[in-house]
This record gives structure tokens, sequence and C-alpha cells, in this order.
């Protein structure tokens, strides 16, 4: 008998262990007060446990019974007792909660420590609490505590929201380099024009802080080397000769002979751009190679893309992000179909392409009303149809060859259905672009970046579709 029951166990559901939340802040119990304002009069004592810290952080085992112990009063200067308070919640509670006041310490002080999951979920927390109008100010921080993931957020934000970000305070407010840094990522995400204003709208506000008339010449002093980077080469000549009349003395006689010329030549050169049927090939157009050659950014990008569109609360920015990842995870496919190392996979990255364009596909809404989204979710979605088309039919060039005599109907069953799929497709999305007017946004995108067709390449493809999530972020 005896014997019989020492093989055995018995569960205990042990809630002693929750009885730690009771020790979070506890005076009576502890053995290490972390101190704030030690150089006052009355300096604020934060309490802990030594090894309730340490058995969840090497740095504060180090701390606390390395070599160099620490005492039992730790002064702590970079964070205030607020912020602190809520970063020894990690340590003690099973539920967190973190404020928009103290995030940005509560972060610098999971890095301090070395606490990277924790400092995850704050990167969460805050990138749930920046509204435009602060987006700036998020990305500052971000930048300062080299937040990857932060950065990434608010750096897509900037770049799709232009209008909004350039009247928020934040922006207005930011500092020079901060402003050189956002120029940098908004270059192709924003149109000439919207990086003109922001910056000359930046320049007036940094006058009033600096108690400066905003005439002109003021305004070219504050953007100083900034100018250099501003695309006023890109405006079209009206919306330059705007600017030379509204701000008369911001540019010199020279420097305006010189970007007329400049814009003219480019005019010159967009209108000179000519189409060709799709047989014929010249010079200028791009080899696939320049685009799948580094396969590994390809697929660094896609899922960069993936993970910040998974994130965003917006639709239709949401619906752009897993699109524009979408084209990326199909050009990556591209490149490992010309590898002869990788080539065998190909087809499973296309497949697994094809799911997240599927996926996307139910995540468009059908608007009652016709509002701006309803426009920019059925352009997605037609963009997103042309991809699928086009995957189909890349499944039934890559298994037309592969024929198993034992299978032979089944395979042509598998044929027959990616062709039929790849047209069916593909007249649905021409139907969506008659049904919902779009032929005016589709045109254009014709005419700058060629047509796309049932014979276009992946590359082709990738180009065209890519351009054209461009354009919507825009609206």
């Amino acid at each position: 008998m005896s014997l019989t029951m020492s093989r055995k166990s018995f569960v205990y559901k042990n809630t002693y262990v929750k009885k730690i939340r009771g020790l979070y802040l506890d005076s009576k119990t502890s053995d290490v007060n972390f101190v704030f304002d030690v150089d006052t009069d009355h300096p604020v004592k934060i309490p802990a446990h030594k090894v309730i810290l340490s058995l969840k952080n090497p740095v504060f085992d180090a701390m606390f019974y390395g070599p160099a112990k620490e005492g039992s009063n730790i002064p702590i200067a970079d964070a205030c007792a607020a912020a602190f308070k809520e970063f020894l919640q990690f340590f003690y509670l099973d539920k967190v909660r973190l404020s928009a006041e103290h995030i940005v310490q509560v972060i610098n002080l999971c890095k301090k420590y070395d606490m990277e999951e924790c400092m995850e979920a704050c990167e969460k927390t805050l990138q749930k609490s920046l509204t435009i109008n602060d987006m700036c100010s998020g990305y500052s921080i971000a930048l300062v505590l080299e937040q990857k993931n932060l950065i990434e957020f608010c750096e897509n934000k900037i770049k799709t929201k232009a209008f909004k970000v350039m009247e928020s305070e934040s922006f207005l407010e930011a500092e020079r380099s901060l402003l050189e840094k956002i120029l940098t990522v908004v270059s192709s995400g924003w149109s000439a024009l919207e990086t003109v204003m922001a910056c000359m709208e930046w320049a007036k506000a940094e006058c009033n802080r600096n108690n400066f008339e905003t005439s002109p010449g003021n305004l070219r002093i504050q953007l100083g080397e900034l100018f250099g980077q501003i695309p006023f080469e890109k405006l079209t000549l009206e919306q330059f000769s705007q600017y030379t009349a509204a701000y008369n003395g911001f540019f010199d006689a020279e420097e305006i002979e010189v970007m007329n010329h400049r814009i003219q030549l480019q005019n010159q050169l967009s209108q000179s751009k000519v189409h060709y049927y799709h047989f014929v090939r010249t010079n200028d157009d791009r080899d696939d190679s320049e685009e799948i050659q580094d396969l590994p950014r390809l697929l660094s990008e896609a899922k960069r893309l993936k993970h910040v569109a998974d994130v965003e609360t917006d639709d239709s920015l949401q619906a752009i992000l897993y699109t524009e990842a979408a084209v990326y995870f199909l050009l990556t496919g591209l490149g490992m179909e010309r590898d002869a190392v990788t080539a065998r996979t190909a087809f499973t990255m296309y497949k697994d392409s094809l799911s997240l364009l599927k996926y996307i596909a139910t995540k468009f809404r059908i608007y009652e009303h016709h509002l701006p989204q309803r426009s920019i979710h059925s352009k997605v979605k037609i963009l997103n149809l042309r991809c699928q088309s086009l995957t189909y039919l890349k499944f039934y060039k890559i298994k037309r060859n592969e024929l198993n005599l034992s299978e032979v109907i089944e395979h042509q069953n598998t044929l027959s259905a990616y062709l039929s799929n790849s047209h069916e497709i593909w007249d649905l999305a021409d139907s969506l672009v008659i049904r919902g007017n779009h032929k005016e946004f589709f045109i254009g995108l014709d005419h700058e970046h060629g047509p796309i067709t049932l014979h276009s390449s992946l590359s082709e493809l990738f180009r065209y579709v890519h351009n054209g999530l461009q354009k919507l972020k825009q609206m």
C-alpha cells in the first residue's frame, strides 16, 4: 500500500503565491528602498524586496547579491518616484497599469535594467496613447530610446498622415534636428507640395518662438541648412511661382532662375515618357534582377510591413499595409524562384502570399454611403485582386510541367482551377473599376507606370501595385 501511494501525486491550487501582490510598495516587509529627491529636505523612499527583484532580473541580482553589493538605500536620479512605482508593478502584479504621463520614464527604466519583454509592453502602450497631434514628439522619444518598433510605428504614421502631421503642435515645435530626420523619412511619402508647406509652417513657428518677424528673410534663416532638403524643384512651375510671389525675397534672382530651369527640365522628362507594347523592350526598362537580388532585404521589408499592419488601427491604412506586405512577399518568391538553391520553396512563398491576400480581402468593408474610406477600400481591393489573379497564374506556370501520370485527371483539374481563378478574379477587378467609378485613378496609374495585364511579370505587378498603394496613402 505504501509503495502504491508513493507513486501518486496530488494537485493543490496554491493561492499563497498570489499574496505576493500584497508586498507591492509594502514598507513593513521591504529590505531595500529606492530614494528620490535625495538632495531635498523631503526625500521620497519607494520600498521593495531584493529577492523578488532579483528573481526576475539579472541586473538587480548583481546589484544586490554580486561582488559589489548595493546598500539598502539606492538613489534614483533618472526617473520620478511615480514612474518608478509603475515600473515596480512588473515584479509584483499580474496586471500592470501604465500612465501616459510616465510611460517614457518607465521605458527608460526597462531599458536601464535590461527588461526587454516589459519594454515591448511599454512600447505597445505608448503606441496606443499617441495621437497624430503628438506623433512627432513620440517619434523624438523613440529615436532617443532607440526603440525600433516604436520608430517604425511613428514613421509610418508620419508618412501617411501628411496634412494632419504638419498641422500638429508636436511638428511645429520640433527641434531642427528632428525636422531634418522627418524630411528624410517622408521623402518617399509626402508630395513635394506637402513637404514645402510643412517646412514653411515650421519656419514660421520657429520665428514666433524666437520673437522674430515672419519675414521671408527670417524664414530662410530659421531653415538654415534644411533649405537644401526642401524639394522646391519638384513643384510645378505654377506652384513655385506662387511661392516666389508670396515670399518675395525668400529666393534670390539666381536661385529662381536655377529652380525654374530644373522644374522645366523635369516637366520635359515626364512629358517625354513613352509607353510601349508589352513585347517591346527598351534600354530604359528595369531588369527584374535589380529588384530581387537582395532577398533578405525584401523578406525583411515584407515582415516589417506586416508587423506594422498588425497593430494599425485605421482600417484603410491597415488594408494598404497588408497589401504592400503581400507584394513584397510575392517579389521575394520571384527571387527565390530564380535562385537554384531556393527554387523549390518558391511555390510555398507564393501560397503564403496568396493566403495573406485572401485574408486582407476579408477585412474590406462595404460602406452604405459614399465615404472617402469606401473609395480607398475599393481601390485597394482592386489592386489586391490583380495580385491574386497573377499569383494563380504563377501557380499554373509552375505546376503545368509537373505531370504525374498516375494522377493525370486530378492534375489537369488543378491546373484548370488555377487558370479559371486567375481569369475570373481579373474580370472581377475590371468590373469593380467600372462600378466604383475608379477609371480615372487607374488610367492615371497606367499612364505613370505602364498598364498591367495577365501577361505582366510579378516585378511589373510589384511596381504597379506598390505605386498605387503609395497614392492611396495620401488620400
